[in-house]
This record gives structure tokens, C-alpha cells and sequence, in this order.
């Protein structure tokens, strides 16, 4: 993506909350560019979500952030996001405005006083505040809420099980699972070129399938689930049926660490309905 490219992205609403994705299909295209969906996205996660995703998926140091690096990093995945047809809120297109401005100070430092603050201060002084809500959040979160002021104990072992996660997990966020996409979709060529089915399977299709498959299997390497599709359309419907999923809090998606491999596992409470 370039600076060109962000007048272009799609706008939509941002909310805080678990991913999730609501989408509608089309019908088919002529032959020769396979069968297409429109695809309607919501992202749940910000766009500080986001810087701070790369910042520790690169080990960078939040006090000295590569500006020119993270910034095209985070073009990278608003492109991404792009192809899947995602509502970008306008938070993420004023981010990469952002961004793009403090590497134009960067790469011209004497065009400004030198007692001058770093261009980047702002955006650490963000990024720290926004860790530091994550992780009080990520802290609650394994407590059970008895009022507006008031917490039981963390969650016992036999309550994670019933939510899906089992102690020493997390969750994986919104970034964490289109990362997982991204590397998916790399195994595939870049043209929708493959043999077009007459009635091709839609997304409610796709999630009652994954959602027969959970009952069997309960838990799914998310790469082995994203490997059983024949083609790129169908990698898509995957990934959207997955998130749909997480969204009616059907399943949960995992990692033991973070950035690792992600699991999907089914929610004993789950089920597949809206």
C-alpha cells in the first residue's frame, strides 16, 4: 500500500470488544476470475491494537520504534485488510497519516530545530498507555465480576474450561488471526485461477461445516483448517467463517504463547447459532 492507496480503503465502524465478521455472497463472476464474495468485516480492534501487535511481534523497543520499518509494516496490513474488504475505521487511516508524517521529520531532521521533541514522543506516550490498559484489561479478564466495583477470585480451572481456555493460555486477538491468514494465503497463487464450482459454498455453509468439524475434533491447528482449502476464494470463507464463529462465542481461538501457532477449540457453552 501506498500513500496513494489510503484515500482508497473502505471506512466502517471501530468498537472494542472480540473479532468478529458478518458477510454476504454474490453471485458468480464470469468464469475466468472464479466465484467472488462481498464481504462485509469488522475489525474490534484499533489501531494502537495494531502498532502494538508489530512493535512486540518484532521485538521492537517501544522507546526507540524504527518509524520507517513499523510504518511500512502497518500499510502492509491495512493492505491486507483491504483485500478482504474490511471496514477500516477512519482511526486506522488517520494512524498511517500519522505515521507517514513522523517519517517525513525523520528523514529530514535538519529541516527542524534540534531542541525540538522527537517526532515519535507522541506516538510512545500513546502506544505506553495504551500497553498499560491492555494489560490491566488482560488482568480482569480471568475475573469473575460480581458488581460495577466488586471481583470473586480468578476463574477456577474447571470455569477457564467451560470458557474455552485452560490456565497458562490466551486468546488470540483480531491481528493474531489475520497474521495466521496472511502466512496461509502466501501458499496460494496470487490469481483467483482454479476450477469454478457451479454452486460454490457460502459462508453459512463454511461455518456449518467447521462447526461439524469442531464437534468431532473439539480442537484445530488453525493452519490445518486454513490448509483444506482448495483455493484462495475458499481460504477466504474460511477465514471469515472462523471469526464469525468466535464472534457467537462457538469457539475460541488460542495461542500457548504469544505469537504462536493458534488453535481454534469449540466452547463447551458454545454453539453454532447466532
Amino acid at each position: 500500500m501506498t500513500e496513494e492507496d489510503l484515500a482508497d480503503l473502505p471506512e466502517g465502524e471501530n468498537a472494542a470488544g472480540v473479532p468478529g465478521a458478518e458477510a454476504t455472497e454474490s453471485a458468480a463472476p464470469p468464469a475466468e476470475s472464479g466465484p467472488r464474495m462481498d464481504i462485509k468485516l469488522d475489525v474490534f480492534e484499533g489501531p494502537l491494537d495494531l502498532l502494538l501487535h508489530l512493535v512486540r511481534k518484532e521485538k521492537l523497543n517501544i522507546y526507540d520504534i524504527p518509524i520507517s520499518r513499523i510504518t511500512t509494516q502497518y500499510l502492509e496490513y491495512l493492505d491486507l485488510m483491504k483485500t478482504l474488504n474490511v471496514n477500516v475505521a477512519s482511526e486506522f487511516l488517520a494512524m498511517a497519516a500519522t505515521l507517514l508524517y513522523i517519517k517525513s521529520r525523520m528523514l529530514l531532521p535538519e529541516a527542524f530545530e534540534e531542541d525540538e521533541e522527537d517526532p515519535r514522543e507522541d506516538l510512545m506516550r500513546r502506544l505506553l498507555e495504551h500497553q498499560l490498559y491492555k494489560e490491566a484489561a488482560d488482568q480482569l479478564r480471568g475475573l469473575t465480576m460480581l458488581g460495577r466495583d466488586a471481583f470473586t477470585h480468578a476463574m477456577s480451572p474447571e470455569e477457564l474450561e467451560k470458557l474455552g481456555t485452560l490456565e497458562g493460555e490466551i486468546e488470540a486477538g483480531f491481528f493474531d488471526l489475520l497474521n495466521a491468514y496472511h502466512d496461509a494465503q502466501k501458499k496460494f497463487p496470487k490469481e483467483l485461477h482454479h476450477d469454478v464450482e457451479l454452486e460454490p459454498m457460502t459462508i453459512d455453509q463454511k461455518i456449518e461445516q467447521i462447526s461439524l468439524w469442531m464437534e468431532t475434533k473439539y480442537e484445530l491447528d488453525l493452519q490445518e483448517l486454513f490448509g483444506w482449502a482448495r483455493n484462495r476464494f475458499e481460504l477466504v470463507l474460511t477465514f471469515i467463517a472462523v471469526l464469525e464463529l468466535v464472534r457467537r462465542k462457538a469457539i475460541v481461538a488460542l495461542q500457548s504463547e504469544a505469537f504462536g501457532a493458534v488453535r481454534i477449540r469449540r466452547r463447551n457453552n458454545g454453539t453454532p447459532g447466532h
